[in-house]
């Protein structure tokens, strides 16, 4: 039988690094999440998207470094 690898939500799904996702970082804690994180206001175009694989969208953050990467 096939194991199903579910993504840490913790770690950027491009590089695998730790992507300091504030908002998952306070669920695990269990404290409030904050208002804001730093991808809040960060910039990932269509391109940087389509590169993140099926099962990690909408449950994975690009890390910082990967989203700078990507716009230079």
């Amino acid at each position: 039988m096939q194991s199903i690898s579910v993504p840490d939500a913790l770690r950027c799904p491009l590089c695998g690094m730790t992507n300091g996702c504030e908002m998952e970082m306070a669920s695990r804690a269990g404290t409030t999440a904050p208002s804001t994180c730093w991808c809040m206001t960060a910039t990932f175009d269509d391109a940087l998207l389509a590169r993140v694989p099926a099962v990690s969208q909408g449950s994975s953050c690009i890390c910082a470094r990967c989203a700078a990467d990507a716009q230079r």
